[in-house]
């Protein structure tokens, strides 16, 4: 996955990136632009402050969560699907000031 800075950039403030797991999938690798499997420091939900949090489907804060990202699209396929119950997680990093392309790899096997 790709973010790029000229349509996304945090010059002013800090900013996170959402990873929107679909359901039937199991995320086993995120590894971040420096090379580094990340995925092991989201454990939990944590508090307002971590760099890594992590919501799951049905539990805590992934419906506010949700409307704080993909939400935010507005998007009739990606609402039909929240409402389908087909994402299991959300995954958020915190606290970041790129201001050029960032890649993340992700890899998954189905359940």
């Amino acid at each position: 996955m790709t973010f790029k800075f000229r349509d996304w950039a945090f010059y002013e403030s800090i900013g996170g990136y959402y990873f929107i797991i679909p359901d039937g999938l199991k995320l086993t690798k995120l590894v971040d632009q420096s090379n580094t499997d990340i995925l092991n420091h989201y454990k939990s939900e944590g508090a307002g402050g971590d760099e890594y949090r992590a919501f799951e489907n049905g539990k805590g804060e992934f419906d506010a969560q949700w409307g704080r990202s993909t939400g935010f699209m507005d998007n009739a396929i990606f609402n039909k699907w929240k409402e389908e119950n087909r994402f299991s997680k959300i995954l958020f990093r915190d606290y970041r000031r790129d201001v050029q392309t960032v890649t993340y790899k992700l890899e998954s096997v189905n359940l």
